[in-house]
């Protein structure tokens, strides 16, 4: 049967066929040509003649069967005819349904809007909106401009063809008992049928209009109520089909006959004959179905850990998207193995905490390298040091700052309530490291290096060996580097508190010291304007790099391969001994740097602070600085730098915390 014949076939239908007069094969005598039995080079013609020939006891009982369903289905009302259409579709295996699909594809045609106006002249009847019309009628109006006359189109919307307002489908869930679009005739008959209209500026988007022909359609008080009673219907029908009210015993017979006792020659030779048996509404209504059919939500049935395997390739992006799909794709999409696999693909600096899912820390991290770009941040003021505050370090929710009044305090980051406040040093304390949670180490300008129990809060155990004030500290593991202004810097053993190596070669005063990320290398940075390299176990200068001609080099930091230095208002960037950049954006000169290297994707940061009081922070890759904060009235002495923050130390007496996870 060609799907032409299907189209075409709006005259009224044939007086049935007398049951005595039915074929064994299934077919009418004398069908050849006619609408009933189809033309000669239909689909159908192929199916007559594999089953032409002497009957079989199984082909008479099929034509029996036949026959009474197909009188039943012209004694049956429109529901119940509707509904043994939908039961048929769920029950066809993919040729049937492609056979299906193929003939009453011609019913959702943009042109059978014209064969419906001529049928059916009262009836008011929108074209159905797609993307591709909606294309061509904006190219259109573009290049016509306002002599383009534009016809009011429709989007398929949930409709049932039921007659009378209280009709109910039996035995069907709500998904099955809404349809996509309606048949056209059938909105001429049926009292209660709605489609959503495409108005542009129209104040509510989920507006519809009834379709009738002695109302107008435009009015605001049609739309209210329309609205109001369309809220109001699918509410009841949602109640009805709870109900689950079981279908016409010969209605569930031939469900029954198509989905066990029929073959597929047989299926294909009920299909032929109840299209030809339908009219245009009810070839439309199965369209409907048919399509609404074609869309099957794989995610929901596959086995959920395969659904979630599938999920993981998407991106974040893309993950997001689909949690608004539905409540089940967002169930799924918010699994926390899902969000695990894409926090393993990037690095986490925010970690995950007590009640956090996986996808807030990544959430998190992804707002946490916006804010770096963008300097977005919270400002926390320390205050209760009485001169400057010369040194600063971080751990575990704890900073630690020591000042030029000789004394050290512990602050709580999260409240900022003062923990501790440790005395015994005699001068300024210009460095502190924390070595354990409960350890912390100091350097003072009274030359010596002490070891604070912050259980107690008490003086744990003093180090001499400086002959000047200390500078600078530097922990890695177990070991400690101070560095000093008798020109050298050595290496402790903090655990028994003993003296390995003294690292002698610099002319002047050591102002920074680090360690690189293996623990075996001292990078020192002194007033000789050179940066030397030590070998810790043999206390050997392995490589020694003469930055600057004139200033001294205030501090060093070291991170996986590469050094920053800095000295006047210049901060320097190496590889080994290659200079790689220069960032000169200071007013005055530097006096702390921070450098962070990302070893898996080479990106990095510097972070520096001087004394004209401003904070920068660079990308290793640009020449010009990410952000430039100005909170301190006075020089910055000292910085901290990790993930989440930047804490300074400045002349000012006060300590700044900037917090980048808001």
């Amino acid at each position: 049967m060609s799907t032409g014949q299907v189209v075409t076939k709006h005259q009224p239908p044939a007086t049935p066929t007398p049951s005595h007069a039915v074929h064994p094969t299934g077919r009418a005598p004398g069908a050849q040509g006619t609408p009933e039995g189809g033309g000669g080079g239909d689909g159908g013609g192929e199916w007559r003649r594999r089953s032409e020939g002497p009957g079989t006891q199984r082909s008479l009982v099929m034509a029996r069967q036949l026959d009474m369903a197909l009188t039943w289905l012209r004694a049956w009302d429109l529901t119940t005819r509707c509904v043994v259409m939908e039961g048929v579709v769920r029950a066809s295996d993919p040729t049937q349904f492609t056979f299906l699909l193929t003939v009453t594809q011609p019913w959702l045609h943009r042109d059978h809007m014209y064969r419906a106006r001529s049928l059916f002249p009262r009836l008011h009847f929108p074209p159905l909106s797609t993307p591709l019309s909606r294309k061509v009628k904006e190219t259109a109006q573009r290049a016509q401009g306002s002599r383009f006359y534009r016809v009011d189109s429709c989007h398929p919307h949930p409709v049932h063809p039921s007659t009378p307002s209280s009709c109910t489908l039996p035995s069907l869930p709500s998904s099955s008992c809404v349809l996509r679009s309606s048949p056209p005739c059938l909105v001429a008959e049926a009292s209660q049928t709605y489609v959503r209209r495409h108005v542009q500026n129209e104040s509510c988007p989920r507006a519809v209009e009834h379709l009738s022909t002695d109302t107008p359609l435009n009015t605001a008080h049609v739309k209210q109520a329309e609205t109001k009673k369309w809220s109001t219907q699918q509410k009841q029908q949602q109640q009805q089909a709870k109900t689950h009210t079981p279908l016409p015993p010969h209605a569930q017979r031939i469900l029954t006959w198509y989905t066990q006792c029929w073959d597929e020659l047989e299926r294909h030779t009920f299909l032929y004959h109840l299209l030809l048996s339908l009219d245009p509404r009810e070839h439309y209504y199965l369209s409907a179905c048919l399509l609404q059919r074609q869309h099957v939500d794989f995610l929901t049935q596959l086995p959920e850990p395969l659904a979630l395997h599938v999920l993981s390739f998407l991106s974040p992006r893309d993950l997001v998207v689909v949690s608004r799909v539905s409540k089940a794709w967002h169930a799924l999409a918010e699994a926390d193995s899902v969000w695990q696999t894409k926090c393993g693909e990037v690095r986490v600096d925010v970690p995950m905490g007590g009640g956090r899912s996986w996808k807030e820390v990544y959430r998190n991290n992804h707002l946490l390298r916006n804010n770096w770009a963008e300097g977005r941040c919270k400002v926390k003021v320390f205050t209760g040091h009485k001169l400057s505050v010369l040194a600063v370090c971080v751990d575990e929710g704890r900073v630690a700052s020591g000042s030029a009044d000789a004394s050290i305090m512990v602050w709580d980051l999260t409240s900022g309530a003062r923990l501790h406040v440790l005395t015994g040093h005699t001068k300024g304390v210009w460095c502190l490291q924390f070595f354990t949670r409960h350890l912390l180490l100091s350097g003072s300008y009274d030359s010596t290096v002490r070891i604070w129990n912050l259980r107690s809060g008490t003086l744990s155990r003093t180090l001499l060996g400086h002959g000047g004030p200390v500078w600078c500290l530097a922990v890695h593991r177990n070991c400690l580097v101070s560095g000093s202004n008798d020109k050298t810097a050595k290496v402790w053993d903090i655990g028994r508190c003993v003296l390995e190596n003294s690292l002698v070669g610099h002319k002047a005063a050591v102002f920074s010291v680090d360690v690189n990320t293996a623990g075996d290398t001292v990078f020192t940075g002194s007033a000789d304007r050179t940066v030397r390299m030590w070998d810790k176990q043999s206390g050997q200068c392995v490589r020694r790099i003469r930055v600057s001609s004139k200033a001294a080099i205030m501090s060093v930091s070291v991170s996986h391969g590469y050094f920053a230095c800095c000295h006047g208002t210049t901060v320097c960037l190496y590889q080994g001994n290659t200079l790689v950049a220069s960032f000169k954006e200071h007013l005055q000169r530097v006096e702390a740097v921070k450098l962070r290297v990302d070893p898996d994707t080479g990106q990095g940061l510097i972070v520096s602070g001087g004394q004209d009081g401003l904070v920068k922070y660079w990308d290793i890759q640009s020449p010009d600085s990410l952000q430039t904060f100005r909170g301190h009235t006075d020089a910055v002495n000292c910085l901290y730098c990790d993930p989440v923050r930047i804490i300074t130390a400045s002349q000012d007496h006060k300590l700044r915390l900037w917090e980048f996870v808001l």
